[in-house]
């Protein structure tokens, strides 16, 4: 989990640098603050149960590299003529990463009830219910958003003229190398 939020908020950093909307960016920056307070209470956790926050177990390695492919995900269309296809990529890589975020918080919650009580418990008590109520803002947020842009997109002549245009584009190149 840590390492997710961890790597959540590079992911926020880097797609807030590249959007050209700026609602865009000002909900990435925000998500990305409030991710990096999700890793600081983390970190506490894991101290407070005596273990090590610097640990990078092989789960976490396979965090880091899914992670590291998701934010590779979201350049795959920088510098495309279709920017709206660019902003699609990075957002949806905020979905994934934000669904992944809010299924790991539930189970921190279910976690938290087979503990026994006591300040751990207590400790696990209050993030969760710090933590999840922003993780199903982040998640409902990048969902609605998602499903906006999509809509927007399909109903838009320019973006069906400009996806023709492409296809014909790569066609054509692909006419030449063959």
């Amino acid at each position: 989990m840590l390492t997710h939020e961890r790597c959540g908020r590079h992911l926020y950093r880097s797609v807030a640098a590249r959007t050209h909307n700026p609602v865009l960016r000002g909900k990435y920056e925000e998500f990305g603050l409030e991710t990096e307070r999700h890793a600081q209470i983390l970190e506490q956790l894991i101290s407070r149960a005596g273990g090590n926050p610097q640990y990078v177990s092989p789960m976490a390695r396979a965090t880091e590299g899914m992670a590291a492919k998701l934010v590779e995900s979201t350049f795959v269309l920088s510098g495309s003529l279709d920017v709206m296809s660019a902003e699609m990529a990075m957002l949806d890589a905020v979905v994934v990463a934000e669904t992944i975020d809010r299924a790991n918080w539930q189970t921190m919650a279910r976690l938290r009830d087979e503990l026994a009580d006591g300040d751990l418990r207590a400790a696990v008590s209050g993030a969760v219910d710090e933590v999840l109520a922003d993780e199903d803002e982040h998640l409902g947020w990048a969902t609605t958003t998602r499903e906006r842009l999509t809509m927007l997109q399909a109903k838009s002549s320019f973006a069906a003229s400009a996806a023709m245009k492409a296809e014909e584009m790569v066609a054509r190149v692909r006419g030449w190398l063959t």
